[in-house]
């Protein structure tokens, strides 16, 4: 089956995965873990300095944003049956905006905002996991 005849996702199936998969799923259990991992931090003392900034990038920011947001991809993909390459990097790029969103409103950084609406790093970085996943 060639990547015209398969089926094609809906607006609506956008609009499903963008909140209930970006949101509910990635978003929201990045937030739970990410509020875990500073209080742990917190509690035993490991409080801001470069050493603590290196591993928060490598643990926090990569593994823990990236593999809920795979997550919630790979919960829309088996919903949707998503067999189509162009579907599949909509469906990624849609939880990671949404979290792309909600990390810059939460953290209240005007300028990464604005830095966000001409440079969307999440949603441009899940494209491609999307389209690489798919291939």
């Amino acid at each position: 089956m060639n990547e015209v005849t398969k089926p094609k996702l809906k607006r609506n199936d956008y609009l499903f995965i963008f909140f209930v998969f970006g949101f509910c799923v990635s978003t929201l259990l990045i937030i739970v873990f990410e509020s875990s991992w500073d209080g742990v931090c917190k509690a035993i003392g490991f409080e801001k300095g470069i050493k603590r900034e290196l591993i928060e990038c490598f643990l926090r920011a990569a593994l823990i944003e990236e593999t809920f947001k795979f997550l919630g991809f790979m919960l829309s993909r088996r919903k949707y049956k998503i067999a189509r390459v162009s579907d599949s990097m909509f469906a990624a790029g849609c939880i990671g905006l949404m979290y792309g969103i909600v990390e810059k409103v939460v953290l209240f950084n005007p300028m990464a905002i604005i830095i966000n609406l001409f440079i969307p790093m999440h949603l441009l970085w899940q494209w491609n996991q999307g389209r690489h996943y798919q291939r």
